[in-house]
């Protein structure tokens, strides 16, 4: 789909994009595919301001943390609508 055109940072209809939900489901293999061959944002906010980062803590998903963090270097400090980092959800 990404040859051919598709968005990959499109979101569905709560803006979650596909990393989004790689974050959620602890898939670290699709998380590296999306950012680095896809080139996803890593750090594309849902509707209500939620990063892959925010996802993935929220769900204590550490795999999918680590990868975020350690590899793909998503924005530690990045806030939701309410000015939450992923720290903030952790606690």
């Amino acid at each position: 789909l990404v040859d051919s055109g598709a968005d990959v940072n499109a979101g569905d209809e709560d803006g979650k994009a596909p990393l989004h939900w790689a974050a959620v489901h602890d898939k670290v293999d699709a998380i590296r595919c999306l950012v680095r061959e896809c080139k996803a944002n890593v750090n594309v906010c849902d509707s209500g301001g939620n990063a892959p980062l925010h996802w993935a803590t929220w769900y204590d998903k550490v795999a999918a943390i680590r990868c975020l963090v350690s590899e793909c270097k998503a924005n530690v400090d990045a806030v939701d609508e309410e000015g939450r980092t992923a720290l903030h959800l952790a606690a």
